[in-house]
């Protein structure tokens, strides 16, 4: 039996980092600040049973809890980060998340991994039912209790008379500097193709240092950071951490691994050789409705998940990507 241990690693002092002290010597440990508006369950199974096998307090106030759960392999889940939240206008509980990184090493664990990072969600993680399991152990009490008296209805208005205030007062500003222009430019957006107004941006952006001086006021770093381009250690492609988009990592079943399988006249399906997983199923029942002995659409890719540069990490997905695909056959 895995005993729970708790340690400190990192910067000390400080009221954060009293806290998260306080937060992994707790019995269970749990994360600051976090309640379970911050977690989006992207799988549609259950699963109970996620042993805590560790609790770290970090530098900066921030926690590292660790669990193992048992499925097909034992999966390891990994939750970092302290929750802060602040009050959101369109959020459906009246909050924007930010602060929590989860991880899970399940072949689901990458994919819902790529989902958190291409969805906005008012900073939600998408995570999969082991990590959904784990994570309800580590809910920050307090913080739930605070969250359960805030009327999300009245925090959600009082973010939009907040908006609405502004932007009224800019409107007059603008209707008095610039009469008409509002209109002519919104219109313009919505009727526009985004590829159209992406093309007009970026020639106006090379065309003058004025035109480029709007489009640094219209975009600020926080908006569009500078470049910050590595190279992903699994794919090998390059990727920008800091472009939500950029960071999502996929690779395809290569044809070469490929194997068509007949049950009968009616019902096939392909099998990758190098990730062992079938897909593009035919003829068989959809979800909720599978026989026994049916074969699981695994998806059209070996991996979909996050790039990365930590060699560690592509190690724990089981398969030498480097090797020619010939030699998994």
């Amino acid at each position: 039996e895995k005993k729970q241990r708790t340690a400190e690693d990192g910067a000390g002092g400080g009221d954060a980092d009293a806290a998260a002290q306080a937060a992994v010597s707790a019995s269970p440990p749990h994360i600051p600040g976090f309640t379970l508006g911050a977690i989006v369950c992207g799988s549609r199974h259950a699963f109970s049973g996620a042993e805590l096998v560790s609790a770290t307090a970090l530098g900066s106030g921030r926690v590292r809890l660790e669990w193992e759960a048992q499925g097909s392999s034992t999966y390891t889940i990994i939750a970092e980060g302290d929750v802060s939240r602040t009050v959101s206008a369109t959020s459906r509980d009246g909050f924007h998340y930010a602060g929590l990184d989860v991880t899970c090493s399940c072949p689901d664990g990458a994919r819902q991994a790529a989902a958190t990072a291409t969805r906005d969600n008012e900073g939600r993680v998408t995570v999969c039912k082991h990590a959904w399991s784990a994570l309800q152990t580590a809910v920050d009490k307090a913080a739930a209790e605070k969250a359960s008296a805030a009327n999300a209805e009245d925090l959600r208005a009082s973010a939009r008379a907040k908006i609405e205030e502004a932007e009224a007062s800019a409107r007059a500003e603008q209707d008095t500097r610039l009469p008409g222009e509002r209109e002519r430019i919104l219109n313009g957006l919505d009727k526009l193709p985004a590829k159209d107004v992406v093309r007009l941006i970026r020639e106006a952006v090379v065309s003058s240092a004025d035109a480029l001086a709007s489009a640094v006021a219209l975009f600020p770093p926080a908006v569009m950071p500078a470049p910050s381009t590595s190279t992903c250690l699994r794919c090998g492609e390059s990727f920008d951490a800091n472009i939500r988009a950029d960071r999502v990592c996929r690779i395809r079943h290569p044809h070469e691994c490929v194997s068509t399988h007949w049950d009968n006249s009616k019902q096939c399906y392909d099998s990758c050789a190098r990730c062992e997983r079938d897909f593009n199923l035919v003829g068989y029942n959809s979800f909720g409705r599978r026989r026994v002995n049916d074969p699981y659409d695994g998806g059209d890719y070996c991996y979909e998940g996050v790039h990365t540069t930590d060699s560690a990490v592509v190690a724990r997905d089981g398969i030498d990507w480097r090797k020619n695909p010939q030699e998994f056959v």
